[in-house]
C-alpha cells in the first residue's frame, strides 16, 4: 500500500494486502470499533477493494476492516482462512492536517499494536462539525495537550460534541526553555537560516526528554489506565512534542526503532510539508516585512530523521538505554510495560 497508510513492512496486514492475495479478497467486514461488531453495509466490494489500495476512505465515517484472506481462492475459505484487523492509519479531517492512528505496527515478539486505542494530531482549534461526527465515531476518552499556555490561548481547543473527553494539559515548551525562546527569537525577526534553524530543533530534541520527563509520565499513568482510552495527544503540529511522546509509546510496545522512525517521518507526507512550506514562507514572510525563503523553514514545517535521533541518542546517553529512561525517569516499570503491552497488543 501507499506511505499515506503506514511505512511498508510495519505490520504484517499491510504487507497482505499489498501482495498477491490481496486480489483474492473474499469477504471484509467494516466496522466503527475494533471492539464493535456492527455491519457496515456502505461499501461495495469493488468500491472497498479500492480504497483499501489507495490507503484512505473517502467516507466521513472512521471504519476497521477485519478482512478473511486465504491462499487457494474462495473455495479455500471454510478451510484455511487468514484473518486480519486493517484500520486505516491517517483519519482525513477538514480542520486537523495530521491526525493518525498509532495502530498496526508490528513489534519485535511478533505482535500488533491495536488499532483505535492511541492517537496523535495537531492543533484540534481548526476542527468542523463534519470532523466532530468523525471523531464522536471514535470516542476518545482523553486527549494530553502538549501546547503551553500562550499556543492553547492563541489556538483554543473548544470540542464540539456533547461527550466531551477528559482534556489534559501538559504543557512542553514554554518561554523558559532556551530553545523555545530562540525558536520564537528568530521567527519573529524573519532572520534566519535553515542551518540555524535545524539547529534550534536539535536543541529541543536534545531538551525534550530530559525536561519534560514529568510530562511524559503523566501521559503513560493516564494511559495505563484503561478507563483513559482511547487517547489522542497533540501539540500544535503534531510532530515534535508528539512525535517524541508517540516513540517513547511505540517503544515501550516493544516496535523496532526503524518503525518508529518510519512513523515519525510519515510526518512529511501526510502534512504535504512541500506544499506547505510556501504557505508558512509567505505568512512569516509578511508579518517581518521582508521576504522569506520557503526552504529555510522546512526543518520548522517538516521532521528529519536527526531530530529524533538526537532524542535517543539523549536518553542513552543519560540513563544507558531507553527501557531505563522508561523506567527510571518516566515510572514505566517492568510490570507496567507488560500490562501497557497486555492492553495495546494483539
Amino acid at each position: 500500500m501507499g506511505r499515506t497508510s503506514g511505512p511498508q513492512g510495519a505490520c504484517k496486514p499491510f504487507n497482505i494486502l499489498a501482495n498477491r492475495w490481496f486480489l483474492q479478497l473474499i469477504k471484509a467486514r467494516a466496522l466503527s470499533r475494533p471492539d464493535k461488531s456492527r455491519w457496515c453495509n456502505k461499501l461495495p466490494q469493488a468500491i472497498l477493494r479500492k480504497d483499501i489500495a489507495a490507503g484512505r476512505i473517502g467516507m466521513k465515517i472512521r471504519i476497521f476492516f477485519v478482512v478473511a484472506l486465504c491462499a487457494s481462492g474462495l473455495a479455500a475459505f471454510e478451510r484455511t482462512p487468514e484473518t486480519a484487523t486493517q484500520g486505516i492509519r491517517v483519519i482525513e479531517l477538514e480542520g486537523a492536517r495530521n491526525f493518525r492512528d498509532i495502530g498496526g505496527y508490528e513489534t519485535a515478539d511478533g505482535r500488533t499494536v491495536k488499532w483505535g486505542q492511541v492517537y496523535r494530531s495537531d492543533k484540534l482549534s481548526d476542527l468542523t462539525q463534519a470532523d466532530y461526527k468523525v471523531l464522536d465515531d471514535i470516542d476518545l476518552e482523553t486527549i494530553v495537550d502538549f501546547r503551553s499556555d500562550a499556543e492553547r490561548a492563541d489556538a483554543q481547543t473548544k470540542w464540539g460534541n456533547d461527550d466531551d473527553p477528559d482534556i489534559l494539559n501538559l504543557s512542553i515548551g514554554d518561554n523558559a526553555a532556551d530553545w523555545s525562546s530562540t525558536l520564537s527569537r528568530q521567527l519573529r525577526s524573519g532572520n534566519f537560516t535553515k542551518d540555524e534553524i535545524t539547529a534550534t530543533f536539535i536543541d529541543m530534541y536534545r531538551a525534550i526528554p530530559i525536561d519534560a520527563a514529568g510530562q511524559y509520565k503523566i501521559m503513560f499513568e493516564r494511559l495505563a489506565d484503561g478507563y483513559n482510552r482511547p487517547l489522542l495527544m497533540h501539540c500544535t503540529a503534531g510532530k515534535d512534542r508528539t512525535g517524541v511522546g508517540t516513540a517513547l509509546i511505540l517503544s515501550a510496545l516493544g516496535v523496532p526503532r526503524t518503525t518508529i522512525m518510519d512513523d515519525f517521518l510519515l510526518t512529511n507526507e501526510v502534512a504535504d510539508v512541500d506544499r506547505a512550506l510556501y504557505f508558512v514562507a509567505r505568512g512569516f514572510g509578511e508579518r517581518a516585512g521582508h521576504e522569506i525563503d520557503p526552504e529555510s523553514l522546512r526543518p520548522l514545517v517538516g521532521v528529519d530523521a536527526a531530530y529524533l535521533e538526537t532524542t535517543f541518542e539523549t536518553i542513552e546517553s543519560e540513563y544507558g538505554s531507553v527501557n531505563a529512561y522508561l523506567t527510571e525517569a518516566l515510572g514505566v516499570t517492568p510490570d507496567i510495560r507488560t500490562q501497557l503491552q497486555n492492553a495495546l497488543l494483539e
